[in-house]
């Protein structure tokens, strides 16, 4: 029932809000790629949740063949692929994503139901036992989370990430339950596709394989535990060769043509941020080595969009924001800071309260019984979770994204099952329940603002632009609000003040907007951008003026002169509508 409200509750946020920007070039990158076999486009992610998503439009034969010869990966081919497809198919972009998100959210649910099965796992007192209480309670932390709801739908993998983390530790608990060769091809199967979820899940792996080899040399022999590793390595090889369809399985590490300095070697700077450049003699810091005819037995776009993606993260030019302060370098504890007022009182209490009922149980009362798959599986996703929270906050040049974090959530989902489960005090228990419905009320109460929202630390979402910005606060999801705002003053006089609207958005959301007004200012806030550099002056004529959370708090923007303003309207908690009477020039 929890599972099933979850999916409505996604399903409802999905028909209600426009896709996130990112959205619209993944679905556009899957349809190219089912037509033609090409997974360049977005190659910066795995391909596995765009193409499940976009393969009932195409085998449906929906309008949505494209004819375009993408970039290499390195050239990000996602945007050529974006603008063809809006071009030729524009008319019906926008309603064939929606029904791709229909299938995100069924992945949503399945990490949901995962989430369940593991907490009930792990509360077990015996290794064939379930604990259904802490299972539904994990689930029920899983759809109350408001960053879980929110970004169900996304056809960005992060929830789908979780899954992947969620599913890919029962399976190693299968194994470590069975220690047979079976068991290890599920395990292998597991990681792989987890791996297929989110490349930042690439750096679990060590962290899996560490947790399987400890189990296992306590209890198997050396040869046997040999032959589960090699049966897992070749289940885990096999799948992902199997979701990027075989194409180039290997190839010499002298070809390609790389991003980061990590595999590039010497880069060129240029207006769009830091690429690799066109000439051959740069590129690839193996070319002209020994090393340039080595074959790697894996994928080549998968090696090319790891590497595209590092270059991003190395050089990504966004101003990050937070708690009312800019930078060009970000902050290491952005994502710490972020978690504390993005997650529900609710949730903060209930983490804090089930670490320490285990750290009491595991290293008190039940000190003496020995370790179980149950304690193994929860220590392996809490060490993973740790793990990428660390790796995704040392990228300090992306503190914009809050979303990087939602795998490591549902270590926390697990651990609240777990003291559920096992709590043996009825008024403990009671106290947990109260502390998820507090954080079901507070949800309930800011929804359907659930990228937006924040705890009641800060004053609650419409407070939340004050300490974070970028997709913590606006993906495009707002989008939808803005047409339909404007839709209600279509019967204007001419004798009204003119509309204008300054949108933190990618230039390509032109298309997608079809907003008729006097002015629309697209203005994507970083610092490759020329005008995000020094203050960007601009006459301001009397009109209205609807300006995004990202404009109003960036101090080089014109419309940061309404940040002292009190706005005459607010289109959900990304947008502030403003009267100006006399013309100014800001800032």
């Amino acid at each position: 029932m929890v599972i099933l409200l979850y999916g409505l509750v996604a399903m409802h946020f999905s028909a209600t809000h426009s896709p996130p920007y990112d959205d619209w070039r993944h679905y556009s990158s899957a349809v190219h790629s089912l037509h033609t076999g090409d997974l360049r486009p977005y190659a910066v992610n795995p391909p596995l949740l765009r193409i499940s998503t976009a393969l009932p439009t195409v085998m449906l034969g929906q309008k949505n063949a494209l004819g375009v010869d993408p970039q290499a990966t390195h050239d990000r081919p996602e945007k050529r692929v974006y603008a063809t497809f809006m071009r030729q198919h524009g008319d019906v972009f926008e309603s064939q994503i929606k029904r791709a998100k229909l299938v995100s959210i069924l992945w949503s649910m399945f990490g949901c139901w995962g989430c369940f099965w593991l907490a009930g796992l792990v509360a077990a007192s015996d290794t064939t036992g379930f604990n259904a209480k802490a299972g539904f309670f994990a689930a029920a932390a899983w759809a109350s989370s408001p960053m879980m709801i929110g970004h169900a739908a996304s056809l960005a993998p992060d929830v789908f990430a979780a899954t992947g983390v969620v599913w890919a530790t029962l399976a190693i608990g299968h194994w470590m339950g069975r220690l047979d060769i079976a068991a290890a091809a599920v395990a292998g199967v597991g990681m792989g596709l987890a791996v297929c979820t989110k490349f930042s899940l690439v750096v679990l792996v060590p962290i899996w394989a560490a947790a399987c080899l400890e189990w296992g040399l306590r209890r198997i022999s050396a040869a046997k535990l040999a032959g589960s590793f090699a049966m897992a390595l070749v289940a885990g090889w096999f799948t992902v060769q199997t979701v990027y369809g075989w194409s180039e399985p290997a190839f010499q590490l002298g070809r390609p043509s790389f991003a980061s300095t990590l595999m590039a070697g010497e880069l060129l700077h240029t207006d769009d941020g830091v690429t690799r450049t066109p000439d051959p003699q740069y590129g690839n810091r193996f070319r002209g080595t020994p090393l340039a005819s080595w074959w790697i037995p894996l994928p080549r776009v998968l090696v090319e969009g790891i590497d595209r993606q590092k270059a991003d993260f190395d050089a990504a030019g966004w101003w990050a924001y937070q708690n009312g302060t800019w930078s060009e370098i970000g902050n290491l504890n952005y994502y710490g800071f972020a978690w504390l007022i993005k997650t529900p009182l609710g949730h903060l209490g209930l983490t804090l309260t089930a670490l320490g009922i285990w750290v009491r149980h595991r290293f008190g009362r039940d000190r003496q019984r020995p370790w179980g798959v149950g304690d193994a599986m929860l220590v392996m996703l809490g060490v993973s979770a740790a793990v990428a929270f660390l790796v995704v906050s040392a990228h300090t040049k992306m503190n914009e994204h809050y979303r990087y974090i939602i795998p490591c959530f549902p270590a926390a989902f697990v651990l609240m099952g777990l003291a559920f489960g096992t709590l043996a005090s009825r008024a403990g228990r009671i106290a947990m329940i109260g502390l998820l419905f507090a954080s079901v009320i507070s949800v309930a109460v800011q929804y359907p603002n659930m990228i937006s929202y924040f705890n009641e630390s800060v004053g609650g979402g419409r407070q939340g632009y004050q300490y974070l910005l970028g997709s913590s606060v606006d993906w495009g999801q707002d989008l939808n609000r803005l047409r339909q705002w404007r839709a209600a003053r279509d019967d204007r006089k001419d004798d009204d003040p003119p509309i204008h609207f300054a949108l933190s958005s990618p230039p390509m959301q032109e298309d997608v907007l079809r907003l008729p007004a006097d002015s629309v200012d697209f203005a994507w806030i970083s610092w490759r951008e020329p005008w995000a550099r020094v203050p960007h002056q601009k006459t301001l004529t009397p009109g209205t003026y609807v300006v995004s959370a990202s404009h109003l708090m960036f101090p080089l923007s014109p419309y940061s002169v309404f940040q002292d303003d009190e706005p005459v309207e607010r289109i959900g908690n990304t947008h502030f509508v403003f009267e100006l009477e006399e013309t100014i020039d800001a800032p």
